[in-house]
């Protein structure tokens, strides 16, 4: 990731890849915003907010995000 591109984190409550966990997927925001290999996972919402790096902003879920997606964080 270059300085000059902003990343968002989605974070899941039990998605299909991870039916039992609650995860955290790193976003590069571009035109569209496009998916990388980072993410974190864990049993509850806490223990992921911990993971997650410091400084960012928390954003609830919009309508029209995936039903798993509960929160966005920039």
């Amino acid at each position: 990731m270059t300085q000059e591109q902003l990343s968002m984190w989605a974070i899941y409550k039990k998605p299909k890849d991870y039916p039992q966990s609650f995860v955290a997927r790193r976003w590069v925001v571009a035109a569209q915003p496009v998916p990388t290999k980072d993410l974190f996972c864990a049993d509850n919402l806490e223990s992921l907010g911990v993971m997650l790096p410091a400084g960012l902003i928390r954003m609830p879920a919009k309508p029209g995000d995936v039903s798993v997606i509960i929160q966005t964080w920039m």
